[in-house]
């Protein structure tokens, strides 16, 4: 496997952590990268040495993915959909938990659902009265549909400054039965407050965060009145924009 390398798909974040691992690891690499998705993501992969392979829209970037990896003989690393990825991202969880304690609810932007899976299965563990929550756009919200039905449900999808949640889910995906059993609630927010929430950001906390990140932060704005007092954790898990192109997002 080694020898061969490895493929995967990404809208950017698990593509950097892939490029990451493999450059140290001196493993090839290869990236199907969605068509429209943010430069400043393709080119940090592309700095860190691996292929990147624009073809393909948001939709078809895993199942192209696969069949290139098949095609090519290489081991293909699903972005959510494999529980050693999980584990991975349950060490956000593990800080979260070790760094503070009677948290009464951790945020979690969902695409693929690997981070909260990982997230939420260490938090109900260790800190099981925290509640977890989810958020999706309501312009991508794969997830949600399917955690409302109990059960994989396809969803329309339209461009989102949530860029790196998009791209939908697959259907036999382990991390829906772990948002079923791990998280205590899904909300959706708009466009609109994924933008008052980068612009918030920006301007009170001198954060650069991408709408991806800044998601959580949404969630709480809308809801805040429901958390005065309580102690949360908001997940900004993406940073990977310029200030020029946050800037013109937040306009």
């Amino acid at each position: 496997e080694v020898e061969r390398g490895v493929m995967t798909a990404s809208t950017g974040n698990h593509g950097l952590g892939v490029a990451f691992a493999a450059k140290q690891l001196g493993i090839n690499a290869k990236v199907v990268f969605p068509i429209g998705a943010s430069t400043v993501k393709r080119d940090k992969m592309e700095q860190a040495g691996v292929e990147v392979i624009q073809d393909v829209g948001y939709e078809d970037v895993e199942p192209y993915s696969r069949k290139l990896a098949k095609e090519r003989g290489l081991t293909y690393v699903s972005p959510y959909n494999d529980p050693e990825i999980v584990a991975g991202a349950g060490t956000s969880g593990l800080e979260i938990v070790e760094q503070q304690d009677s948290i009464h609810t951790v945020f979690v932007p969902i695409g693929g659902g690997g981070l909260i899976s990982g997230i939420a299965t260490v938090i109900k563990s260790k800190s099981p009265e925290t509640q977890v929550i989810g958020v999706q756009s309501e312009v991508s919200p794969e997830v949600y549909e399917s955690w409302k039905a109990g059960h994989w449900v396809e969803a329309e999808e339209s461009d989102s400054l949530a860029q790196g949640l998009m791209g939908g889910v697959e259907s036999d995906s382990i991390t829906l039965d772990i948002i079923n059993k791990c998280v205590d609630r899904i909300i959706l927010v708009s466009e609109d407050s994924i933008k008052r929430a980068m612009r918030f950001l920006y301007e009170k906390e001198s954060l650069i965060i991408e709408g991806a990140g800044a998601i959580t932060t949404a969630a709480l704005m809308d809801n805040a009145s429901e958390f005065v007092g309580k102690k949360v954790v908001l997940t900004l898990s993406g940073g990977n924009i310029s200030k020029e192109d946050l800037l013109a997002q937040i306009e």
